[in-house]
């Protein structure tokens, strides 16, 4: 009985995005399930695909889009959330972060206060303007923790505060009840 569907997971590790729908062939998936996933998707993240044998196509975990100015937090960060399974990209600076929503749609985002030219905020508050990005819910991450620059971040149009330093569990805790 199809009463319950059943999903296979794929893993696709480390590929590039032509290889993609060759090691979904090599898991003897149908040709619709491989035409209907994305080449642009991005595999080389060791994305984890699920796919639906039943409604043929390719449903990737949740991408998160981290904004910060120091590299090495970004790194550790986006390590954090691979390790929980999701998927992860980093932009160092909010232009970069602009690229980044131009190619892909992240399910959160990420975003440090302090950072040079545009700082995280007006960012928000950018996004929030923008009918593309308005939907997406935006965490801000900050040293700056006072009651005054946390209503500032919800007045932003940020969903939660996030202030530095927390732990992975604290980061792990947050994103899935966001996401899942």
């Amino acid at each position: 009985m199809q009463s319950e569907i059943q999903s296979i997971r794929v893993a696709v590790l480390n590929l590039q995005p032509a290889d993609c729908r060759h090691s979904l062939c090599l898991w003897g998936l149908d040709h619709d399930i491989r035409q209907s996933f994305n080449s642009n998707d991005r595999c080389s993240d060791a994305a984890m695909c699920w796919t639906d044998p039943y409604q043929k196509q390719v449903i990737l975990d949740p991408l998160i889009l981290v904004v910060d100015d120091e590299p090495a937090f970004c790194e550790v960060v986006c390590e954090i959330l691979r390790a929980a399974g999701y998927r992860a990209i980093k932009a160092s600076h909010v232009q970069e972060a602009y690229l980044r929503l131009a190619e892909q749609k992240p399910d959160l985002i990420l975003t440090d206060v302090m950072m040079p030219e545009i700082d995280g905020l007006t960012f928000t508050r950018q996004l929030k303007a923008h009918p593309d990005h308005a939907l997406i819910p935006v965490v801000v991450v900050s040293a700056r923790t006072s009651a005054d620059d946390q209503r500032e971040a919800l007045a932003a149009g940020a969903v939660r505060m996030l202030p530095k330093p927390f732990s992975s569990a604290q980061l792990e805790s947050l994103v899935h009840s966001l996401l899942r």
